[in-house]
């Protein structure tokens, strides 16, 4: 019996990328919110780290991602709207959200750096997602 949907390419990409995007959210709102006066370094040391934030990525994203994708794709089985990208963003900015109350509670950004990874990484599941033709 076929799988009425496959997720696992695009969830093994939103691992991988769920630490850099973070580094990225964090790069952009520095840079949003604070005037750039010579702080090149500062971004671009960021910007190196951001390959170590991999395994730290995985490790927070694993259980978000993994049960949200399948989720997702399962309800993308049988309503159709749910499959459109819009959907799927919103979904990982909300499903990132506990994150912020159990981990960063202290960092006053962390609502909005979140959802902005959450987004991203239910973006690159959505993009690695297929269904089956025979059940829609």
């Amino acid at each position: 019996m076929e799988r009425p949907f496959k997720y696992c390419f695009g969830a093994a990409l939103a691992l991988l990328a769920a630490g850099p995007a973070f580094i990225l959210s964090l790069i952009l709102s520095t840079a949003l919110t604070s005037p750039i006066q010579g702080e090149l370094g500062a971004f671009t040391s960021l910007l190196a780290f951001a390959i170590f934030s991999i395994p730290f990525g995985v490790a927070f994203g694993a259980i978000p991602i993994l049960l949200g994708g399948w989720a997702m794709g399962w309800l993308g089985v049988d309503v159709r709207w749910s499959r459109h990208p819009v959907t799927w963003g919103l979904a990982g900015a909300l499903a990132a959200q506990p994150m912020t109350l159990i981990v960063f509670s202290g960092l006053e950004d962390a609502p909005v750096l979140f959802a902005f990874t959450g987004a991203i990484c239910a973006l690159i599941v959505r993009y690695g997602t297929r269904w089956s033709d025979t059940n829609t």
